[in-house]
């Protein structure tokens, strides 16, 4: 069913994003109040998180296996350019940053992804950047930063946006659902 790590990441981040708008939907108002499993808050976190890191997960992904893929399709790269390509050599760890600004150019002729897209996606990885870094406060309480449903669909959104210019941009043709806002497991 699935082609690619990314399309499973991706239909996962749909996924909770849509269990995060149900359990929104009979919530009490967020505070900085004591968090109780019951009231639903918990789930709402718990769901917003996953869609986002999910959603990233599938950006990375998607990255990842179509460098490795441009390299296994093209032997005659030079030895440096497939380490590169494929994280083997010292810099093993890359921001998703760089590889959006980097790799792509290289495993797709010369072509960038745009201006527009990459200052969304300077947005949405500040808003998983809050998520993953959370504060603590004086009092030592975690403040929970609870983004809001339509920041995580803002995240979704954008990283829609890079998975479909990456597809065009590399020349291949995604699949149809990645196209769709919903998860297949609510269609």
């Amino acid at each position: 069913m699935w082609n690619y790590w990314h399309e499973l990441f991706l239909n996962d981040a749909k996924y909770f994003a849509e269990r995060m708008n149900e359990e929104f939907q009979g919530m009490p108002a967020l505070g900085t109040e004591e968090i109780k499993p019951e009231d639903g808050r918990l789930k709402y976190r718990r769901f917003s998180a996953a869609s986002i890191l999910f959603a990233f997960t599938a950006l990375e992904a998607i990255i990842n296996e179509f460098a490795q893929e441009y390299v296994s399709n093209n032997e005659v790269l030079p030895k440096q350019k497939q380490e590169f390509l494929t994280g083997e050599r010292k810099e093993r760890f890359v921001s998703l940053g760089k590889k959006l600004q980097r790799w792509i150019p290289k495993i797709c002729n010369g072509k960038n992804i745009s201006r527009n897209l990459m200052n969304d996606f300077k947005e949405a990885r500040n808003i998983r950047n809050a998520l993953v870094h959370l504060n603590v406060s004086d009092d030592t309480k975690p403040i929970m930063g609870w983004p809001e449903s339509r920041a995580v669909y803002c995240v979704l959104e954008t990283v829609q946006g890079l998975i479909l210019e990456i597809y065009r941009l590399y020349g291949k043709i995604p699949s149809d659902w990645i196209k769709n806002k919903k998860s297949i497991h609510t269609q």
